[in-house]
């Protein structure tokens, strides 16, 4: 019953978010919203805060869960990471638009005060991701595809030159495409060829 209520208010919480802004939601509306009584709110959580760090908890296991599902172990290692990267820009650009309250939360405002606020999160977050993209690598130097000595470190560079891609607003997608795919093909060039990434 207690993880339905929290389930129920989190939900009305990123619904009313997304229609009138964290600014003009009240506690009263979640509750209104969620069919559960102020009071039964603050027995999970303390303020709106306490509300976004649990949004923002459920959001990261949500992309988690749907990287985890991107890794194609049929593909080829230079298939499969390319499949990866691009499945991830399609996975952060889905969150958003599916919840308008994301758009909220990724306001700069909002990243200084809860994302840095947990960081713990965020490295988690960074710590599973990359962990996905070095499985791939690893795989990639054993079958000879791939040179380097430190698959961990490369992964986390990989992840770091796709970042602009992943922060571009919708309509930007496609014609970045082009980009995309040069920065993929120098950066497979570089880890097939002189292993100088993560050395």
């Amino acid at each position: 019953m207690a993880s339905e209520r929290k389930t129920a208010i989190l939900q009305a919480f990123q619904n009313r978010v997304s229609r009138v802004g964290f600014d003009k939601t009240t506690m009263a509306d979640v509750a209104r919203d969620a069919g559960v009584s102020v009071g039964a709110i603050y027995k999970d959580f303390a303020n709106k805060e306490e509300l976004v760090d649990a949004c923002i908890e459920q959001l990261y296991d949500w992309v988690i869960e749907r990287c985890r599902r991107l890794v194609d172990e049929e593909l080829e290692p230079e298939a499969s990471l390319h499949h990866f990267l691009k499945g991830l820009i399609g996975v952060l650009q889905e969150l958003s638009n599916n919840n308008k309250a994301v758009e909220q939360f990724m306001q700069e405002e909002f990243i200084l005060k809860h994302i840095k606020k947990n960081v713990s999160l965020r490295d988690r977050a960074l710590r599973d991701i990359s962990s996905l993209v070095e499985n791939i690598i690893t795989r990639g130097v054993r079958q000879g595809v791939f040179y380097t000595t430190n698959p961990r470190t490369t992964a986390a560079l990989l992840l770091m030159a796709f970042v602009p891609f992943y922060l571009l607003p919708e309509d930007e997608h496609a014609k970045s495409t082009p980009d995309f795919e040069e920065m993929f093909a120098f950066l497979m060039r570089a880890l097939k060829n002189c292993g100088e990434m993560g050395d």
